[in-house]
């Protein structure tokens, strides 16, 4: 067996713990560092995996045992932690959207062509299922070409300040760009983009002038429309999908129910996590799709096989935030290409 790949990661918040459990389940991967500018963060992370832990990230780098990096910093950090990533020569997991500007994301994909390292964007349900059965479905034919994609994207208030701060963390949208990936994983190339929303209910949102509520409408080049509606007051989480094509039609709901049903007499813990008794849904999404962009990433890499998220496909899915976040400042339809 050949020796494991050092993974390095940077930033200790919620989603660095996601990425982490699901690291040291993988074979090929040893976790070896954490880098948080949060002492205790890192090294709280640090003592669950068994890595050594720093305060700035340059330090990390420097290290010749670490091959990759997973980047979960606030948005507006990820460019310059990647740049540096890449002249490393670690390749490069970063969470979206990939960067906070277009002229950033295009700093990114061109640092990591130049380094000859990958470069992946954390778009996770293009790897839940049964998203890629869909997927399967739509380039098939089976469907007919796409007339309408429609969606409701919803998430839960963040508690972090930047969250809600337009240059770094984009307020509601930030939850909508993994929709707008979908869409675009299906639908192809986006023409124009419409959106509405506002502040309606937190403070920190009011306060930033970013949305926690919205409506993006986007139109494809092959004439296909599409509508995602996405929110942080609804008090519930996760998604419904439909798409609509000329011989059919398919729907995805994550609202009512998950796709598994589990029944436990007694509750369940393992891994830190506790399942109740009775009756529950577990979430696909939590379980298997940021487990299963991992192991995707680490196989190209283990294997030199092209990604299914490329740094392009995080430019052009920030694009189309980018335009929304303009179309609600302007009221108007938003050409693409930007300029970046």
């Amino acid at each position: 067996m050949t020796k494991p790949l050092g993974v390095g990661v940077i930033g200790a918040g919620r989603i660095a713990n996601v990425h982490s459990s699901n690291l040291a389940k993988i074979s090929e991967v040893r976790l070896v560092a954490v880098a948080d500018v949060i002492d205790k963060a890192a090294k709280d992370l640090s003592k669950r995996y068994g890595m050594e832990s720093y305060t700035d990230h340059t330090r990390l780098l420097k290290r010749d045992d670490i091959d990759i990096v997973v980047i979960c910093t606030p948005n507006h950090l990820h460019a310059p932690i990647a740049i540096d990533a890449a002249e490393a020569g670690k390749h490069i997991f970063c969470e979206k959207p990939m960067a906070t500007t277009l002229e950033d994301a295009e700093r990114m994909i061109a640092a990591a062509t130049k380094a000859k390292v990958k470069l992946t964007v954390g778009f996770m349900l293009r790897f839940t299922p049964p998203h890629p059965v869909i997927k399967e479905m739509v380039d098939r034919g089976a469907v007919g070409s796409i007339v309408v994609m429609r969606a409701d994207a919803y998430g839960w208030p963040p508690a972090a300040q930047w969250s809600y701060e337009p240059d770094k963390g984009m307020g509601v949208l930030d939850v909508v760009i993994h929709h707008v990936d979908m869409f675009r994983w299906l639908g192809g190339r986006v023409d124009a983009v419409y959106a509405a929303g506002g502040a309606y209910v937190y403070e920190n949102s009011k306060k930033c002038g970013t949305a926690d509520n919205a409506v993006i409408f986007l139109r494809f080049l092959s004439g296909a429309i599409g509508d995602v509606y996405t929110s942080f007051s609804t008090g519930y989480g996760n998604l419904w999908m439909e798409i609509i094509g000329v011989k059919g039609s398919i729907y995805l709901n994550y609202l009512d129910r998950q796709s598994i049903t589990v029944f436990l007499k007694q509750a369940f813990q393992s891994d830190g996590s506790v399942m109740p008794a009775g009756w529950s849904y577990p979430d696909v999404v939590w379980e298997y799709g940021y487990k299963g962009e991992m192991e995707h990433f680490i196989k190209c890499i283990v294997e030199d096989k092209k990604l299914i998220v490329t740094g392009e496909d995080g430019r052009a899915s920030l694009e189309i935030l980018l335009a929304a976040m303009k179309s609600m400042r302007t009221g108007e339809i938003v050409k693409l290409p930007l300029k970046a």
